[in-house]
């Protein structure tokens, strides 16, 4: 692997791959905070390497020193799952292949709340001189397409696109210089155009990163870039349409996608969400549903997890509890947390769905049966919580934590948006005043908030 400055991570991936390899081989370009030291720790060795813009460079740095007659390729960041590594070496004598593709389980946004977007990455491969890496960034190995591998469901942790982790170690600043140089010598090379828009995506650039997405897609179409494979384009190419302005173009984007790749359940979802957002029901229904009948994205695509389950099945009921049919709503809510108990916003939404009815006890009941199992207890807690003060109408101190009054504040929302006001006008008015601020700065506009106060004022008159 190469590293620089992991302190913070290192030690959570070579835990994970202690008893898996023969020898570390770490690629330092110049760690300042303790990495070489703790790298050596774990028996690696470590050899500088000066950092020259070019990851494929120092890659193939480490690559010419294995003496393994296999490659294990990771990142500082990277963790191979609990239950998957007892699973790597056997792959070293089936004689299937000479290469394998891992499936990376990127972890992405709120470290507390990830989204996950699964993506198959070559990880594993024999130990030869001709396998050596191309590109400055987002490095590739045609080599190992010229003599075939093969996906296995081994799942590597990467926590590298989590937003503290991009903030600190300025990633997209980085990425962003490379491909500028790259671009220079290669301005119509549709892979290096389509990553410089995913960098000014990521950095909310949408409208610098539109015209790289279109000279991408113009780019992929032409006959000399037809082994080119970009699968993500027509989702981020869509995504960046939608948001600046465009929602028809967007999804004349994906409809052209799905003629080529049906299978990709993701494009149907991002269709969906765009046709919710137009208040297009019927439409949008309609490619939820077609989302859970093709069922999850095929592995070799990337993928958001749960593109074919638990998400379908939430969104149509919200949809649902947007018509005011709050029996279905919670059908579909429940069927989402019964794919993915993890899922927080199937579980809010249900919980929701029991206080607009009333039903304290069920919400009370259904949060102990899942508190057991649940990855975020905390969670749990925080809905119960709520729970017991809309029942009592008296908050919580815990309630106003501060990362948890997004949370809180969506609920009071949607719970006044469906006319319980009165019992969430006597609870927004114990909220201490950092919690006032931030219902006047981000939860509201002026005008619903207005409008929320002044039936607040109405109900706690009558009462």
């Amino acid at each position: 692997m190469i590293v620089r400055d992991e302190a913070g991570m290192i030690e959570r991936c070579l835990g994970s791959v202690r008893e898996i390899v023969d020898e570390m081989i770490i690629v330092d370009t110049g760690s300042t905070d303790g990495t070489v030291a703790l790298c050596e720790s774990f028996g690696a060795a470590v050899f500088p390497f000066a950092w020259r813009e070019d990851f494929s460079q120092a890659r193939n740095d480490g690559l010419d020193k294995a003496t393994g007659d296999w490659i294990l390729v990771l990142d500082a960041d990277d963790e191979i799952g609990e239950n998957d590594r007892g699973r790597i070496r056997p792959l070293m004598d089936n004689g299937k292949a000479d290469a394998y593709h891992f499936i990376t389980e990127n972890w992405v946004g709120d470290g507390d709340n990830p989204s996950v977007l699964n993506y198959a990455q070559l990880r594993m491969f024999r130990n030869r001189p001709e396998f050596r890496y191309e590109g400055a960034i987002h490095e590739r190995m045609p080599s190992v397409s010229r003599v075939g591998s093969l996906m296995v469901p081994i799942r590597v942790i990467h926590r590298g696109y989590l937003d503290d982790v991009v903030a600190r170690k300025r990633k997209i600043e980085r990425n962003m210089g490379i491909l500028k140089q790259e671009l220079e010598h290669s301005q119509n090379d549709p892979a290096l155009l389509f990553y410089m828009g995913n960098e000014l995506l990521r950095a909310n650039r949408l409208r610098e990163a539109l015209p790289y997405f279109t000279q991408a897609a113009q780019a992929l179409a032409l006959p000399s870039n037809a082994a080119c494979w970009l699968p993500e384009l027509p989702s981020k190419h869509a995504f960046c349409l939608w948001h600046t302005g465009d929602p028809q173009a967007a999804l004349e984007v994906l409809e052209k996608a799905l003629q080529k790749t049906p299978e990709y359940t993701d494009l149907r979802l991002q269709m969906g969400s765009i046709l919710l957002e137009q208040r297009a029901f019927n439409q949008a229904r309609q490619a939820f549903a077609t989302c859970l009948e093709f069922g999850e994205t095929p592995a070799h695509f990337p993928s958001q997890a749960g593109s074919g389950t638990f998400v379908p099945s939430f969104f149509l009921g919200m949809m649902r509890l947007e018509e005011g049919d709050i029996d279905v709503a919670a059908r579909h809510f429940q069927h989402s947390m019964e794919m993915n108990l993890d899922y927080k916003p199937a579980l809010a939404q249900l919980c929701l769905c029991h206080w607009l009815r009333r039903d304290y006890a069920a919400a009370r009941q259904l949060l102990a049966e899942v508190e057991a199992a649940a990855a975020d207890p905390a969670w749990i807690r925080f809905l119960s919580h709520l729970n017991e003060a809309l029942m009592t109408k008296t908050m919580t101190a815990d309630l106003c934590e501060e990362r948890r009054l997004p949370a809180l504040l969506h609920s009071l929302a949607a719970l006044a948006g469906f006319g319980h006001t009165a019992e969430v006008a006597q609870l927004v008015l114990q909220l201490p005043n950092r919690g006032m601020e931030t219902v006047r700065q981000e939860a509201w506009s002026y005008e619903r908030l207005a409008g929320f106060w002044l039936n607040a004022i109405r109900c706690l008159q009558e009462v």
